[in-house]
């Protein structure tokens, strides 16, 4: 990814293996409605990034209609 400035680092996180294995779990042997968003993957995808940092564009993302109009139930813990 490439910004005015020169080359633009990228996000350095772990894979979210638990969520991940959870999402594919639920998607197979349930009925629920599961969304799973890694910013890794979007911010491999930029060919450029046009934002002033990463925190405007989480908040591009989460921000937009599908996000949005998305209603999590939430992760609990297990006894909680």
């Amino acid at each position: 990814m490439v910004e005015k400035s020169g080359e633009y680092k990228r996000l350095v996180t772990d894979m979210p293996i638990g969520l991940l294995s959870m999402s594919a779990y639920i998607k197979k042997h349930g009925d629920g409605e599961v969304a799973l968003l890694d910013f890794n993957i979007l911010s491999n995808e930029m060919e450029t990034f046009a934002y002033d940092s990463f925190v405007d564009m989480f908040q591009d993302v989460l921000s937009s209609d599908d996000w949005l109009a998305f209603n999590p139930m939430g992760v609990t813990k297990a006894g909680s």
